[in-house]
């Protein structure tokens, strides 16, 4: 941090005097910028959809623990906000439950730990009016819950009573219309997709299919990006799941090319696997460790109690 200091001083004043005011003031800034720095605000904030009742903002977090919108009409300031949004982990946002034919403000700003950015806005938008609504409404409240560095939950609600919702995922940078690869007419909310990649980062997007034939669908919302956490050495085994399982069983972060499964009483017997599944149903319940031997010839273990 650089300064230029210009003093012009009488034989009246005080040096030491001035002097020390100056460097408490040079603290003071030196303290707000390092602030500033723990916890950059977001920038790039852009209103990416909009419907009669509904809004979704998407912008550039900066890696913050999460972020809060505050929202009012014109002229507000965000302490007297008349709607307040706190704890968003993940951008695009979609606010749900506007109204038709308004002009909105919006502020946000991150939160770092125990300190937050400054307030980053007015972010203006104006609602539809209702006979221009979406006859199918985008998702709301999209949120994400990385389980392992394989799988990750996606929550989402789907207004108006909705149920089906389309996923497109994909490398950093893709198109929805391009996916590398895609997840068509879900119910569940949370979704589980499995199989991914430990420290690959990937896009996805998501939207409603009203119809369940892509013929009437919402607009598309997103990218959320998220990195998969990376294994450390100590932990870059296999993962399984269901576990306790009854029958068929999935292996995770390995490419399974033989699986061995190993009795308490030191019994070996060797086990088919497709595509990263084995079936335990002609075992008896216990616990088991499972070898497994991936196509490079490593060799994990990995502890599974059959029902």
């Amino acid at each position: 941090m650089a300064f230029d200091l210009y003093l012009s001083l009488q034989s009246k004043f005080k040096t030491k005097f001035i002097m020390k005011n100056f460097l408490l003031a040079i603290a003071t800034v030196a303290s707000t910028a390092f602030v500033a720095a723990q916890c950059p605000a977001p920038t790039d904030m852009e209103v990416i959809e909009v419907d009669a009742y509904a809004v979704a903002i998407n912008g550039d977090m900066h890696g913050a623990d999460y972020v809060e919108f505050a929202a009012g009409v014109p002229g507000f300031t965000p302490v007297n906000a008349t709607h307040g949004m706190t704890n968003i982990q993940w951008l695009p946002y979609s606010r749900a439950s506007l109204h038709a034919n308004t002009t909105y403000e919006f502020y946000v700003r991150s939160v770092c730990g125990g300190s937050t950015s400054e307030w980053v806005g007015p972010i203006s938008v104006t609602t539809l009016p209702a006979s221009a609504a979406l006859s199918c409404k985008f998702p709301t409240l999209i949120d994400f819950d990385i389980l392992t560095p394989y799988r990750v939950n996606i929550f989402s609600t789907i207004p108006q009573g909705g149920t089906i919702r389309d996923f497109a995922a994909g490398n950093p940078g893709f198109t929805p219309s391009q996916p590398n690869f895609g997840m068509n007419n879900i119910t569940a909310s949370p979704y589980l997709r499995t199989s991914l990649h430990a420290g690959r980062t990937y896009d996805f997007y998501i939207r409603q299919d009203c119809s369940g034939d892509n013929t009437n669908v919402s607009p598309w919302i997103g990218p959320f990006t998220i990195t998969m956490p990376t294994a450390d050495q100590a932990q870059r085994g296999v993962s399984v799941y269901p576990n306790p399982v009854r029958g068929e069983l999935t292996l995770e972060g390995v490419n399974a090319a033989s699986v061995t499964v190993y009795g308490v009483d030191g019994s070996a017997r060797p086990v088919n696997v497709s595509n990263n599944k084995v079936n335990l149903d002609a075992f008896a319940p216990g616990n088991y460790i499972l070898q497994v031997a991936d196509v490079d010839g490593n060799v994990s273990t990995v502890n599974v109690m059959k029902k």
